[in-house]
């Protein structure tokens, strides 16, 4: 069975980890009060990943209108795909490092003895 419009397809796949990132926000905002700095972390590094994906694939969705409206600019389209995709792996990296450092920076030194 050939789909009609095959990103429809890439964006559905995509719902579970949309799902997942909108969650932790969530949990970030739950447990804002008892860790602050903590919480902010987790809030900032979903939301960016969440952001970042929703733009990636949005501009994915796009993509084949936009090489329809803009026949001779081929290279055009293709440098902004490669510029999104730059864009959220360095998203994704931050994020990573944010929670790296929410899950480890707080924390206090266990006994040694």
């Amino acid at each position: 069975m050939e789909s009609t419009y095959p990103p429809f397809e890439h964006l559905i796949l995509q719902i579970p980890l949309f799902l997942v990132w909108l969650a932790g926000i969530v949990v970030s905002l739950v447990y804002g009060r008892r860790y602050p700095k903590v919480a902010m972390l987790t809030t900032i590094a979903f939301g960016l990943l969440l952001a970042t994906g929703l733009f990636v694939e949005g501009l994915m969705m796009a993509e084949p209108l936009l090489r329809a409206r803009w026949q001779a600019q081929f290279i055009l389209i293709d440098i902004v795909v490669l510029a999104a995709g730059l864009l959220q792996s360095l998203a994704t990296g931050a994020a990573l490092v944010l929670l790296l450092v929410a899950a480890f920076g707080f924390r206090t030194p266990a006994n040694k003895g």
